[in-house]
């Protein structure tokens, strides 16, 4: 179904892409609108959920969700944008390259109750901070950028000290006598 409208000089003819009456425009590139391409091996997490790029034209990206492969959502470039600029969008380049995760199994590790105290209570000091951050995040109080965070730090140091109350398994396991 086709819409004409009237407009200064002529007519504006709008046509509906999806009813097959002519192909639709892509939107023109903006001065504003952010840059991105996503490549075969990178992993694309949107909304906390992890997608692979599938394919891509002038309108948008398809991508496929890493824990459901036969699911498969499109995003428009506008949308995309809108989603890199306010920092909802984390890119990993090459994340499911072949030689990256073969690297990232050789990567030293090592047992959290094998570090020193000193390196434990750091560890769980960062935990702590990573658990409030997520708590906040979970209710909308802070986003994933960089002014957010910045701007919610106090309240997730404090909310951080929570965590830190509770005694690890590790200080629990030392000072618990054993029958």
């Amino acid at each position: 179904m086709a819409v004409l409208q009237g407009g200064f000089g002529g007519l504006l003819i709008k046509a509906r892409y999806y009813m097959g009456f002519t192909k639709r425009i892509p939107e023109p590139l903006s001065a504003t609108r952010s840059r991105f391409a996503f490549g075969e091996y990178d992993e694309v997490i949107i909304d906390g959920i992890s997608y692979r790029p599938s394919e891509s034209n002038e309108f948008g990206y398809t991508f496929r969700r890493t824990d459901l492969l036969s699911v498969a959502e499109s995003f428009t470039h506008a949308m995309l944008s809108q989603r890199v600029n306010s920092g909802e969008i984390e890119h990993r380049r090459d994340a499911f390259l072949p030689d990256h995760a073969k690297r990232r199994l050789n990567l030293p590790t090592q047992e959290l109750s094998a570090l020193s105290l000193k390196q434990q209570q750091k560890a769980k000091y960062h935990e702590s901070l990573i658990r409030a951050f997520l708590e906040m995040e979970a209710e909308g109080k802070v986003k994933r950028t960089e002014e957010s965070v910045k701007a919610a730090l106090a309240e997730i140091k404090f909310r951080a000290s929570k965590y830190l109350s509770v005694p690890s398994e590790a200080t629990r396991s030392r000072h618990t006598a054993i029958p």
